[in-house]
């Protein structure tokens, strides 16, 4: 059952059999994406203090692993592109956390490890990130925490699969270890691997993974306050805005104010936007539905009340 945004109504049924868990207008993987987020940016907002990214953190940690890296083996290791390996390893150099030789067995490879300030910078970042992640055990008691990762736990990957040598595989392995005992960082896996399936399904439509989440959040029947496309959408407030400014352009949505609040901005739907939203939805529902089947009634309903309780509390910090 859709409702005029697209979305999903999911139901799961409790253990009495009497009462049901309705999530109008934000189905079972909007809760998960959504949860992902807003661990993301409280991840983001704590490591912050260590002066490093998540991302950078990440990068530190496949580092450690080995006595030296080339960024070809630290994107094999992420699963991230060359460029993208680069570019974050390059900064980690300007930071003074990395250091670079030439390998001694070719003339055009660059390695590089970690410097003694980037070993405490990520000693630093792993207690604040391990005092995070105990923050979450406490809001959703020790026994719904250990739940929801056991859930989850079948679905973490790293990187793209496929044999890769040592010492990527070992690295590889730390990486997935870590993942598996921080929430946070679990969430986030799903999420990310979420985000590629449904970028690569929606290629032929010409919209992201964002820009495909913000249509599905907009109301055709009538007005959608911005507040709760960015909720919807789980997606920054900027980005969201970069990305209504866009459609409006393209005439997918139409901007008005609402009645009851003369100052909040909201959209709707135009035909144009409701026929590209429609497209989009059946380019991505094979991704999304080999998502839903990777969890059981039991597991949403262990779920659910968990994302949710994570999401609200640290959306409202």
């Amino acid at each position: 059952m859709k409702n005029s945004s697209g979305n999903p109504r999911c139901k799961i049924v409790s253990d009495d059999g009497d009462k049901s868990l309705y999530l109008s207008g934000e189905c079972f993987l909007t809760l998960l994406r959504r949860a992902a987020a807003a661990v993301t940016e409280h991840e983001t907002r704590a490591v912050k203090q260590c002066s490093i990214t998540l991302n950078q953190y990440i990068a530190l940690v496949v580092l450690d692993a080995g006595l030296s890296w080339s960024s070809a083996q630290v994107a094999r290791c992420l699963g991230v592109s060359p460029q993208a390996s680069h570019t974050l390893l390059r900064r980690l150099g300007q930071l003074g956390l990395t250091s670079r030789q030439d390998d001694p067995d070719t003339d055009i490879v660059v390695l590089h490890q970690l410097t003694l300030r980037g070993r405490e910078t990520l000693a630093q970042a792993r207690a604040v990130l391990d005092d995070v992640d105990s923050g979450y055990r406490d809001l959703l008691t020790p026994t719904t925490y250990t739940r929801v990762l056991l859930v989850l736990e079948p679905c973490l990957r790293i990187g793209h699969g496929g044999s890769v040598p040592s010492p990527e595989e070992d690295a590889r392995r730390q990486l997935l270890d870590m993942v598996k005992s921080h929430l946070g960082a679990a969430l986030r896996n799903v999420a990310t691997q979420d985000s590629d399936a449904l970028a690569l399904a929606l290629r032929s439509t010409g919209l992201t993974p964002g820009q495909y989440h913000i249509l599905a959040a907009i109301d055709a029947a009538s007005l959608t306050p911005t507040s709760r496309i960015v909720s919807q959408a789980a997606v920054p407030q900027q980005t969201a805005s970069a990305i209504l400014n866009r459609f409006v352009l393209l005439g997918f949505v139409e901007r008005d104010h609402l009645r009851t609040h003369a100052t909040a901005v909201a959209y709707r739907l135009t035909d144009a936007g409701l026929d590209a939203r429609d497209q989009a939805q059946s380019a991505a529902a094979a991704v999304q539905s080999r998502r839903q089947d990777d969890f059981s009634s039991a597991d949403r309903r262990a779920l659910i009340p968990a994302l949710n309780t994570l999401a609200n509390a640290l959306t409202t910090r």
